[in-house]
């Protein structure tokens, strides 16, 4: 989104004639365009029983790493520490939400992305020499916050100290930009205040960075990069920007392949010595020459000149609009000196990366895009979503593709949950779920008119309407079949899913309802619930609920319709929420709401009730039963009638019984109460002795029909 003052707001709307320039800025990150940069910090070291020094860190936090390219524009991905982890800091990684700062990983050797730590209670301190004198007005410094905020820093061109400050001048968590300390030359000093326009460069060799220590924590560096703006403003000729959704005019719903936002730039060099020219690392750096390479990052901007206005040039005051920052993919410089670029915004990056081997398993499509581009170092992003996402999925498994990009991982993803991404104007992926997009809900509407309204001028310039007479249209995406390997083997068309059967007791009585005798009658506006136990034969083995969030309950002889399960969950304000879960997706997506530990989020044992008497069964009420789960014993018989030997009767508690003679089913009729009093009289319950009289004369049944058989 754009964001401007609501005085150019007014402007906009009430103004017939408008004095509009533009500008753009070409800035160039040393890190990227020399080679062989040498590192000097310490290392965390270690000694062992024997007396020997190791370095446990080496790999996993690389010093040199902070002057890579494509670095985190923020803080937000850490990677655990043996006693570095607090008590509520991680969520489950599985779920939508993540309400914390930052995510938690474990580190490893292979890890695409990484970062460089200082030791615990130690201040940092790193220098990065180039092999050459490099140019640069700006310099960028971050620090991952999640291990610790350092007091103070301060930043160096080789012994020269160029600026310092305390944790105030670092970026807080909330802001995209979380850790960074940004520093600019403004001709004669170096502040965090940026100037109104670039100043021109100062050489460096070396760049170091120092911090304060931190009582019992690690310092995290991400990067220390020195940068090189430069005004391009009055070499331009022509400026482009197209900005795409994921969708075409034609399609019904806001899906498909997405998409990335471009600028066209033309440039002039006109001049005897081209000053435009195409950078190559051998090239000495030269102040007056503009350098193109891939990936330079290029941020075009309006200016819209009124009284009063922020910024001052010398036509008049103005305020700055920014279109978005875009990153060089290619261009062209012609015999006569006409320059012709483009530029792609921030997926021109997940383009270039490949994505790492991941495999997710039973992830929301939110957790698996978060984890994936945490995992590459890629943290500004935002996902915009409702509390009904529907559209949100958690496959069984999922993958990255081998030698796919994490662009294409994305594009899948959103493909398939009918999601959209796009940049917008301030760097940020913006994720937006089909429900998002559809509603209403803290959103300020555009106002169209085709008329003045008061002091507001007419913004329609033209109109036309579109009919989509095919408004539940299908698309099916298909490819020819070029081979077939099959040899006569088939697959079934269809196989259904799984079921789940189990036992419940009634805990709470259910009434019947008025007027309404035979069903199926729809109650779902009324949030009514049954209160249920789970009943099962063995504790061990008992979960909570039934493993299906919607189904059928017969009780009695009625059945009922039920479409969520409801949870509870402590949330991390200590506050109790109930939530009515319809999926897993709501499952992981509430489970990472909640505070760690099973005991902040389980179910209730209410099913939330859609219909009452499904299949056109009666609509009664119904007692509650509660202490029937107390009564009710599951049983393991056995039967070994060789030699006529009694049988045998084994619970799951591991108690038997052995039925005497004189209490077996051998006459016809057999005195049933007197076998159920003898077995009481040895200790077993009511429950377990007409359970044990119903096995017994199926046993007795089953020996008079089979016994003589010798079977």
């Amino acid at each position: 989104m754009i964001t401007a003052s609501d005085t150019l707001k007014t402007l906009l709307e009430e103004q017939t004639t408008l004095s509009i320039n533009i500008g753009c800025t070409l800035e160039l990150n040393m890190n990227s365009l020399v080679d062989n940069i040498s590192m000097s910090g310490a290392q965390i070291s270690r000694t062992d029983t024997a007396g020997n020094t190791y370095f446990p860190f080496k790999k996993l936090f690389p010093i040199d790493t902070v002057v890579k390219p494509n670095r985190p524009i923020g803080a937000g991905i850490k990677y655990a520490i043996v006693g570095d982890v607090g008590l509520n800091t991680y969520r489950n990684p599985k779920s939508s939400e993540y309400e914390v700062d930052y995510r938690t990983y474990y580190p490893g050797a292979e890890t695409s992305y990484k970062y460089y730590v200082s030791d615990k209670n130690t201040g940092l301190d790193v220098t990065a020499n180039y092999t050459k004198t490099i140019l640069t007005n700006k310099i960028v410094v971050r620090f991952e916050l999640a291990h610790s905020t350092p007091p103070t820093w301060t930043i160096y061109n080789g012994a020269t100290q160029l600026a310092t400050g305390t944790n105030t001048s670092i970026a807080a968590f909330g802001t995209a930009n979380a850790g960074t300390v940004t520093i600019y030359y403004n001709g004669t000093s170096w502040s965090t205040t940026e100037p109104t326009t670039p100043a021109a460069p100062v050489n460096m060799t070396s760049l170091r960075v120092t911090a304060g220590a931190v009582s019992g924590k690690y310092i995290g560096l991400i990067e220390m990069s020195p940068r090189w703006i430069r005004d391009i403003t009055d070499r331009i000729t022509d400026i482009g920007i197209t900005k795409e959704t994921s969708g075409g005019a034609d399609d019904i719903l806001p899906v498909g392949m997405v998409t990335a936002n471009s600028l066209n730039l033309s440039m002039v060099s006109y001049e005897d010595t081209r000053e435009v020219i195409s950078f190559d690392k051998t090239m000495t750096f030269d102040s007056t020459k503009t350098y193109l390479y891939k990936g330079a990052e290029i941020k075009p901007y309006f200016k819209v000149y009124y009284t009063g206005a922020p910024l001052t040039d010398s036509i008049g005051a103005y305020e700055k609009l920014n279109q978005g920052s875009f990153y060089v993919d290619g261009w062209s410089i012609e015999e006569f000196g006409d320059v012709s670029l483009n530029a792609l915004d921030g997926a021109r990056i997940l383009q270039q990366l490949v994505a790492p081997n991941i495999v997710c398993k039973d992830y929301t499509t939110v957790a698996i895009i978060r984890t994936l581009l945490d995992n590459v170092g890629f943290t500004n992003y935002n996902f915009n979503s409702t509390g009904t996402d529907n559209s949100v999925f958690a496959p069984r498994y999922w993958w990255t593709n081998d030698g796919g990009t994490v662009w294409e991982s994305i594009q899948q993803l959103c493909r398939d949950s009918q999601m959209v991404a796009v940049f917008d104007e301030n760097n940020i992926l913006q994720f937006y779920t089909r429900e998002y997009l559809f509603s209403t809900a803290g959103k300020t509407p555009i106002s169209f008119r085709y008329a003045a309204d008061n002091s507001k001028l007419p913004n329609i310039l033209s109109f036309s309407k579109q009919d989509l007479p095919s408004a539940n249209q299908v698309k099916v995406l298909w490819k020819s079949v070029a081979t077939n390997n099959y040899t006569g083997n088939s697959q079934p068309l269809w196989m259904s899913n799984p079921r789940v059967l189990g036992a419940l007791s009634l805990e709470e009585t259910l009434p019947a309802i008025s007027g309404q005798s035979v069903g199926p009658h729809d109650v779902s506006a009324t949030n009514s619930y049954a209160k249920l136990n789970l009943v099962v034969s063995n504790d061990a083995l008992k979960n909570n609920i039934l493993n299906e969030y919607s189904g059928y309950l017969v009780v009695d002889s009625e059945i009922i319709e039920y479409d969520a399960v409801q949870y509870e969950y402590t949330d991390k304000n200590n506050i109790t929420q109930t939530k009515d879960i319809e999926n897993g997706a709501d499952a992981l997506k509430y489970l990472g709401l909640s505070k760690p530990g099973s005991s902040n989020y389980k179910p209730n044992g209410k099913y939330r009730i859609k219909t009452r008497g499904a299949f056109q069964t009666r609509i009664v009420a119904h007692t509650k039963q509660e202490n029937i789960v107390n009564t009710w014993s599951g049983y393991d018989v056995q039967w070994n009638e060789a030699g006529g030997s009694t049988p045998v009767q084994t619970n799951v508690a591991s108690m038997t019984a052995t039925v005497s003679e004189t209490q077996s089913p051998s006459d016809d009729p057999y005195d049933w109460g007197l076998y159920i009093q003898g077995l009481i009289d040895q200790g077993f319950s009511q429950s377990q002795a007409a359970s044990s009289a119903r096995y017994a004369a199926q046993a007795e049944y089953w020996y008079s029909t089979y016994g003589n058989r010798g079977l």
